[in-house]
């Protein structure tokens, strides 16, 4: 699927070019991203056929739901925090602003949460907490690490552990989109987080598994360039007494997505939340329901 970036939507947008589906992408990243002028603009005038209708009308819901909750303007009052974002570092440190714990966010693929991380920040700053946002910069599901940081998971382990400090497990939470669930799961493991949230991550990419894997996942395993990563999470954690508590939103018609999920079924501490649909994409669901800020009360509260 081809995925535009943000300038390449604003340009579509400026020049009115681009097939169907590609309009359809540069729609998704400008709502992604709360530039709901240009995309309602695109999304005015589309004429897509029946079966991408939901696509459309939930790609509406979102960008209302974020002009409720004034998410323009608030980007505006926030640029120098925006400006951060925008930058090429792999780790983006946001400081808290009252209360306590941190929050560890690790992205999907397109270097998001679905939402860009500045718009998820909108969501998350009301909670007060310190977030520490990483972006997958190599592309490969985190399973290298970050490249600052060295080149294995293990070497950024340890920095995350000197980040969060000795005191790191009070209040740590760990949340993940897509691709970044696997790490990200594993680490909320490792680091001793109190509760971790997920929306479908993978959680098998051992070698033999029965489970599916996308072309992503798929080639990583392949290659094997990682060793000691590519395990399946299940007997991982059921030994470990963290994530206290584990939290997995997923699409119930994906089935990729199910078995991944419904793989850590009976885990303590775990609870699946299945959306009726077959979108990977539960956070854009979640948010056009109005819901999305629900489950982060759920989870940090």
């Amino acid at each position: 699927m081809w995925i535009p970036t943000l300038a390449t939507a604003r340009e579509m947008v400026a020049s009115r070019s681009g097939t169907l589906p590609q309009q359809l992408a540069a729609a998704d990243v400008l709502v992604a991203h709360a530039e709901l002028d240009a995309a309602d603009r695109i999304l005015a005038t589309l004429r897509v056929p029946d079966s991408a209708q939901p696509i459309v009308q939930r790609l509406m819901a979102v960008s209302a739901r974020l002009r409720k909750f004034d998410a323009p303007q608030k980007l505006a009052a926030m640029a120098d925090v925006v400006a951060r974002f925008s930058r090429p570092d792999e780790l983006i440190d946001i400081a808290r602003e009252h209360g306590s714990g941190t929050i560890v966010v690790f992205s999907d693929v397109t270097r998001r949460f679905w939402l860009s991380l500045p718009v998820l920040h909108l969501f998350l700053a009301p909670f007060g907490r310190r977030v520490l946002y990483l972006k997958d910069v190599r592309g490969s599901m985190f399973l290298g690490g970050l490249a600052a940081f060295g080149q294995t998971y293990a070497d950024t382990l340890r920095q995350l552990e000197g980040l969060l400090g000795p005191q790191r497990r009070e209040g740590l939470h760990v949340m993940t989109s897509s691709a970044g669930g696997f790490v990200g799961l594993r680490a909320a493991a490792d680091l001793g987080a109190a509760g971790f949230l997920g929306f479908s991550p993978g959680t098998d990419l051992s070698p033999g598994s029965a489970l599916p894997l996308d072309r992503l996942a798929g080639g990583l395993r392949e290659r094997d360039e990682h060793p000691g990563m590519l395990i399946d999470l299940r007997p991982y954690l059921e030994p470990r007494q963290f994530p206290v508590k584990a939290t997995i939103y997923c699409s119930s018609a994906n089935r990729l997505d199910f078995a991944h999920s419904d793989n850590l079924r009976g885990l303590r501490g775990v609870r699946l939340e299945f959306i009726e649909s077959a979108s990977h994409n539960v956070v854009q669901h979640l948010v056009a329901a109005g819901t999305f800020a629900d489950a982060l009360e759920d989870f940090l509260r």
